[in-house]
């Protein structure tokens, strides 16, 4: 296989995927399936509540069916293992979604469910990619190549498992203006298609070329203003998706560069929240920090490409941090 072969999968997706969007969103209007909106959301976001989600249903199973139809059904442990986050996430954030549509509020599941089936599909990723990889961290350091730190395995499942959890949350936390969390998820999942193409690990640059694909033609109906919005079965799907190739490609330092903007967007929430109940006081004017923004009196196109140019710029990083230190 080689590049040629990757844009080709890359382009069949993103056809498919583009053609299938407007029955996608007719169907869901048609069931009176629409976003609910948080009650952390500014006034104005309130206004999106008829916008139908369930979005991350085609750009997670559409790539999914693809490649399991080009390799045959014959995928390698790594690529198996990949795609078990991928849909088990994506299976958590459906049932999410769709007590959120039933019952027409935003509770969803109880949050401590949530945590634990998050933490179990992260272990059990973890228990059976330890035949795959090893229980070693790998630091790059610019000029001098990589230090491998060697830690006992107990903490590398765990470590394995916050990487995992913090990821899937930090996409769901982005994930508040048109196209802000598909852009920013398909600048990172580029970066860890190329990594995977450098790698030799072809099926995993497929699989993430197809997602590409998918997720592009997504954001042709997802930017402002939005035509139909991922759910949790897409944001949980990505975030779990992205962890999970850091893991398998040993590459967990650079996909915090490449992650950049989600540890930033999520950093700014902990942060808030700390303060908020230790000193009574904000630090941020409002948080997810993609609202400070706009309530600084910028447009929501201009938030969201704005965050995209920084995702671009972290996408840069990571790649040299994963291949060219």
């Amino acid at each position: 296989m080689n590049l040629i072969d990757l844009i080709i999968g890359f382009a069949i997706s993103y056809v498919v995927t583009y053609v299938a969007y407007p029955y996608w969103i007719k169907y869901l209007k048609a069931k009176n399936i629409s976003q609910i909106a948080s009650e952390y959301a500014l006034a104005e976001y309130q206004e999106k509540e008829k916008t139908p989600m369930f979005g991350g249903v085609l750009f997670v199973l559409i790539p999914a069916v693809m490649v399991l139809l080009y390799y045959n059904i014959a995928l390698d442990i790594s690529t198996m293992l990949i795609m078990f986050v991928f849909l088990g996430y994506f299976l958590l954030g459906f049932i999410d979604d769709l007590k959120i549509a039933r019952e027409g509020k935003n509770d969803g599941l109880p949050v401590k469910l949530r945590v634990i089936v998050q933490v179990v599909i992260a272990l059990l990723f973890m228990l059976a990619s330890l035949t795959l990889i090893t229980a070693m961290i790998a630091i790059p350091i610019p000029m001098m190549g990589y230090f491998y730190l060697a830690i006992p395995m107990p903490l590398f499942i765990l470590f394995g498992i916050f990487v995992m959890v913090a990821s899937v949350n930090s996409v769901n936390i982005t994930d508040g203006m048109d196209g802000l969390a598909a852009g920013v998820s398909l600048l990172i999942i580029v970066g860890l298609g190329l990594i995977s193409y450098y790698y030799q690990q072809m099926q995993l640059a497929m699989l993430a070329f197809m997602i590409v694909g998918s997720l592009l033609a997504y954001l042709k109906y997802n930017m402002f203003p939005a035509k139909i919005f991922m759910g949790d079965s897409g944001s949980l799907a990505l975030g779990g998706l992205m962890a999970a190739y850091a893991i398998i490609l040993k590459v967990e330092m650079s996909y915090v560069l490449l992650a950049g903007v989600l540890i930033w967007e999520t950093g700014c929430v902990v942060i808030q929240q700390i303060s908020v109940r230790v000193f009574k006081k904000r630090v941020f004017a409002y948080t997810p920090i993609h609202y400070s923004f706009t309530l600084a009196g910028w447009k929501e196109k201009s938030v969201v490409q704005f965050i995209w140019l920084l995702g671009l710029i972290f996408l840069v990083l990571g790649l040299w941090s994963a291949l060219w230190v």
